[in-house]
C-alpha cells in the first residue's frame, strides 16, 4: 500500500458499501449522520464488520487489506464523482430515495452462487447483482 491514509480515502473505500446496512434501520438525514460515530478507525471497523465479521481474523485482515489497498485515488475520477455526488444526495436528502432492493440485506455478483444464498430470500437482480433479505417462514 503506497499513500497515506486518511479520513476521506478510508471512508471512499469502505463507506460505501456500509451505509446501506447502516441506513436500513433509521432515517437518513444530516442529524442521524452527525451522531454516527464517523471516524476511520469505525469506518474502517464497520466495514470489516459487514464485510467478513462472520470469518476469522484472516479473513477480517484480508478484506481489510483490500479497503486499505483501494484507499489511494480511484482510477476512474469521472466514475467516483458521480458516486460521490450521488452518495451525497441520497444522505442530505437532496433526492427522493427509494429501496429498489424491496430491504435487500445481502447480495452477491450474478456470476457466482454462494452457499448462504439458498437460505435467503430473493427480492431481486439488478445490474449483475441479485439482492436478498431473511427467508420468510
Amino acid at each position: 500500500m503506497t499513500g497515506k491514509m486518511n479520513f476521506k480515502s478510508i471512508a471512499v473505500a469502505g463507506m460505501l458499501s456500509v451505509i446501506p446496512v447502516t441506513t436500513q434501520a433509521q432515517p437518513k438525514t444530516v442529524e442521524n449522520m452527525l451522531e454516527w460515530d464517523v471516524n476511520p478507525v469505525n469506518c474502517l471497523a464497520l466495514n470489516m464488520y459487514h464485510e467478513a465479521g462472520d470469518q476469522g481474523t484472516a479473513g477480517i485482515l484480508a478484506v481489510s487489506a483490500v479497503v486499505l489497498n483501494k484507499s489511494d485515488t480511484p482510477h476512474n475520477k469521472k466514475k467516483y464523482k458521480k458516486i460521490l455526488d450521488l452518495s451525497k444526495a441520497i444522505l442530505y436528502n437532496e433526492i427522493s430515495y427509494v429501496d429498489i432492493t424491496d430491504g435487500a440485506l445481502f447480495y452477491h455478483a450474478d456470476h457466482i452462487t454462494p452457499g448462504w444464498a439458498k437460505t435467503k430470500q430473493r427480492t431481486t437482480e439488478i445490474g449483475d447483482h441479485i439482492f436478498y433479505t431473511w427467508r420468510v417462514k
